[in-house]
């Protein structure tokens, strides 16, 4: 097995590699700057998946300048050999990559069916008295961008395991336009299940329902429905015990 810092040299090294090609194709274009484009487009990693998004949206030096200021935050989420928790590798990591915003790319993905599933873009999720909306922030401009919305009254479900950090949104079918579900991945239950509780809330403000009013109206129905089925069962208890002439 090999060594993991000789792994994480490894890396650089071809990672330094692949960018004096890039400079050296670049220094050659005299005329307009031609964008870069992945002969392999089926993805069979993760991992590689977000590299392509961050380096298409021109945002990967800052997500590594994120990474140098959450140190505590990448513990959680990586191993401990992982080569952005190496402080002189991350920061080599910067240096070979810091300038590639300039370059653009065009990077396609495409995820072969039966094998990792699609890659997921960090978001965040915005609630309005009558929308729900997913936002996307760039890393290097801090604006915002919308990745989707969807009406309130449109949600038809939440679907979610008690023990896992996900939830599927399902949505009406019979809206103007289809809308698949949604996954959710969250940071873990709590975050999850806060959304369920302001989505309730919403909901209510919505419908103008409340637990206690929704209870007395359901007791209500089923004290009708019960003086219906006695005032039945009397009649029809009547009736078979009268003579057949009658």
């Amino acid at each position: 097995m090999m060594d993991p810092l000789r792994v994480k040299d490894r890396i650089l090294e071809n990672i330094s590699l692949s960018v004096k090609k890039l400079q050296s194709y670049f220094a050659a274009c005299e005329d307009e700057t031609p964008a870069i484009r992945n002969h392999d487009r089926v993805l069979q990693r993760l991992c590689r998946a977000w590299l392509y998004l961050a380096l298409s949206e021109s945002s990967l030096e800052s997500y590594l300048r994120l990474f140098q200021e959450n140190q505590a935050l990448l513990q959680k989420y990586y191993f401990k050999n992982a080569l952005v928790c190496s402080d002189d590798h991350l920061a080599l990591f910067l240096t070979l990559v810091s300038g590639l915003e300039f370059i653009r790319f065009d990077l396609e993905l495409v995820i072969p069916q039966g094998g990792s599933p699609t890659p997921c873009i960090p978001c965040c999720l915005v609630l309005t008295d009558s929308q729900l909306l997913t936002c996307h922030q760039d890393c290097q401009t801090s604006f915002f961008r919308s990745l989707g919305a969807a009406q309130l009254c449109d949600i038809t479900s939440v679907r979610l395991q008690a023990d896992q950090q996900y939830c599927v949104v399902e949505f009406a079918g019979d809206r103007a336009k289809f809308l698949p579900p949604w996954v959710l991945y969250f940071s873990g239950c709590g975050e999850r299940d806060r959304l369920l509780r302001v989505l309730e809330t919403a909901w209510r403000d919505i419908y103008q329902v409340s637990d206690a009013a929704m209870e007395k109206r359901c007791s209500e129905a089923l004290a009708l429905m019960s003086s219906g089925w006695q005032r039945a069962d009397s009649l029809a208890r009547g009736r078979a015990q009268r003579e057949p002439w009658c």
